[in-house]
């Protein structure tokens, strides 16, 4: 007769709230900033959906900030994300605020 081994104490390695933090690699965005926007001193702030977008603006704006959407196509989106960004990703924009002149 088999018996199983008691799992209870032991942390699920396919829950995603066990995976290891990579301390050493640090967090890359999938649509890296535009490096002219950042020399034009603008900051990237994040990426998001449509569904979003207005409340982003709307907040960064109510902080005094200039606001400057960038629309996304699947080919800004590096080569792990091709089939994704060609499905879920079409109205995807990056948010990138600056404060005024």
């Amino acid at each position: 007769m088999t018996v199983a081994a008691d799992t209870r104490d032991k942390p699920d390695p396919l829950d995603p709230m066990n995976l290891p933090i990579r301390e050493d690699t640090p967090f890359l965005p999938a649509v890296p900033a535009d490096p002219e926007l950042l020399a034009a001193g603008w900051e990237r702030r994040t990426m998001t959906d449509a569904t979003r977008q207005a409340e982003l603006v709307e907040l960064y704006e109510s902080l005094g900030l200039e606001v400057k959407i960038q629309s996304l196509s699947a080919d800004d989106f590096g080569p792990d994300c091709t089939a994704c960004a060609e499905t879920a990703c079409t109205s995807y924009t990056v948010i990138y605020t600056r404060r005024p002149k």
